[in-house]
């Protein structure tokens, strides 16, 4: 069963410094439980006090208000071959307990439907360099066109797009490695059970992280990037929510499931109670009444 969860959306630039060094503190305090590798300042100046032209932190709160994740999405402008592109990011943590109905999902159709009415004459691009097989299998989840793809190989001009962008956000190259692979230093909390699983998972989208990023608990992280039209997004919204739509679907169909077989389990014995008794115990004996 899914924990009830609340959330709020928040724009840093709007908030007086001090106010975004106490939001910031808060969200770091979640993020530090979820991550290791990261300092204070180092995540503030990366999530919160970001230089991107607009900024959207979502923040989740138990029933009790407890603060149990956020997800950050930025905006930057940059130049592909000429053109003026709008670069998009996101920054996501999740305690465990609070994970698996793809939470982030309407904050991130809100700012791309946003972004891409704002700016219709240009490219958009999601990119990120993810730090865990889970990010880029639930990313290639719902959309159609993601790079690098378990399919099919990546264009050479996206290669060199993508180098770009991981140069100009400061992500250093790893050495003998592929140049989409980079250091990020963010490492995901994990035990050593959840780490086999995924070895041991036979989806090829996971199985493609793991061969270019078998280092990620290292903090490397795997270069990726979307395009990001209309029809991405009415797509990926769609699939989310048959995605959710599916989960839910199985989980209450595992209700009846169960329910059934307790109810059929107590028919059983209310028979067993009512049928004829041995006077020196208590085995029923249908023979009793003849």
């Amino acid at each position: 069963m899914h924990l009830y969860t609340r959330s709020t959306i928040t724009d840093p630039s709007a908030l007086m410094p001090e106010e975004r060094r106490i939001f910031g503190h808060a969200l770091f305090e979640v993020h530090r439980q979820i991550f290791e590798g990261v300092d204070f300042e180092s995540f503030y100046h990366y999530v919160v006090d970001s230089p991107a032209l607009r900024t959207r932190i979502e923040t989740y709160y138990a029933r009790s208000g407890e603060l149990v994740g956020y997800c950050a999405m930025h905006t930057f402008e940059r130049q592909l071959e000429g053109r003026s592109a709008r670069i998009h990011r996101v920054e996501t943590g999740l305690l465990p307990a609070y994970r698996g109905r793809a939470r982030c999902a309407n904050i991130l159709a809100r700012e791309f439907s946003w972004a891409l009415l704002s700016a219709i004459r240009k490219e958009h691009y999601f990119f990120g360099c993810l730090v865990h097989p889970s990010a880029y299998c639930g990313l290639s989840r719902h959309v159609e066109m993601i790079w690098p793809h378990h399919e099919r190989p990546t264009p050479p001009e996206l290669l060199a797009f993508m180098g770009a962008l991981a140069d100009d956000f400061g992500l250093k190259t790893v050495t003998d490695r592929d140049p989409l692979i980079r250091k990020v230093g963010w490492v995901t909390r994990q035990d050593r059970d959840e780490h086999q699983r995924w070895h041991q998972s036979r989806d090829p989208r996971v199985k493609l992280y793991l061969r270019a990023n078998p280092d990620y608990r290292a903090g490397l992280g795997m270069s990726t990037l979307i395009p990001v039209t209309a029809g991405a997004v009415v797509i990926g919204f769609s699939r989310n929510l048959l995605y959710k739509l599916r989960r839910q679907l199985k989980r209450s169909w595992g209700r009846l499931s169960a329910g059934s077989g307790q109810r059929k389990a107590n028919r059983i014995k209310r028979a067993r109670s009512q049928a004829p008794q041995h006077q020196g115990g208590s085995a029923p004996c249908p023979s009793a009444a003849l």
